[in-house]
Formats: C-alpha cells, structure tokens, sequence
C-alpha cells in the first residue's frame, strides 16, 4: 500500500511541476510580448478572430487556435495582477513619515 502512495504523490508532484513550469514559460512569454509593445497581445488577439486563416499561416490546426484566446487572457490577466501587486508594493516601500514643524511656524 505505501508503494501505491508513494507513486500517487510522485505523481501528484510531476503534475504539479509540468503546471508550475507552464506557468512560467507562458508568463515569459506575456512579459516578451508587453516588453515588445504594450498593445502586442491586444492586436495578436485580434489576429485570433479568423483561426482558419491563421491556422493555414502558421500551418497549425485551427481547433489548436481557437483556445489561445483563453490561455492568453489568462496568462495576461496574471500579469497584469503581479505588475499592479509589484507597483503597490513599491508605492508602500517609498512611503515614509517626514517629521514637521508645527504648523504655526510656518502661518
């Protein structure tokens, strides 16, 4: 029985790291695009709106193209998440109490 879990688990962590590192080469490749142009995932959307003739460009199936739309959004709005969590947080770290006169000092 513990051979059984014990295979589960790696199991379980293979999968867990496949996802992990999809994850992460799918927000490099968002942070490329946004680096590139910030509008480059807004007009690449815009490609995705004819699969057919995208699918013959590329030489791509088009039910294949048809979900990057999803993945994209996703992986955009994860972006976009992390860059407005990174701005708040440097936004807090530059906040510091600066030490005043009384305000009669200064009428």
């Amino acid at each position: 029985m513990s051979n059984f879990a014990r295979l589960f688990e790696n199991m379980d962590s293979f999968k867990r790291a496949k996802k992990e590192l999809e994850d992460s080469l799918s927000l490099d490749a968002i942070k490329i695009g946004m680096n590139l142009d910030e509008n480059f995932w807004k007009n690449f959307i815009l490609l995705l709106n004819n699969p057919d003739a995208l699918a013959k460009l590329l030489d791509v199936p088009s039910h294949k193209i048809t979900t990057w739309y999803s993945k994209i959004n996703k992986y955009l709005n994860k972006y976009m998440d992390s860059v407005d969590f990174d701005n708040e947080n440097k936004a807090k770290k530059k906040k510091r109490l600066i030490k005043t006169a009384d305000y009669e000092d200064f009428v």
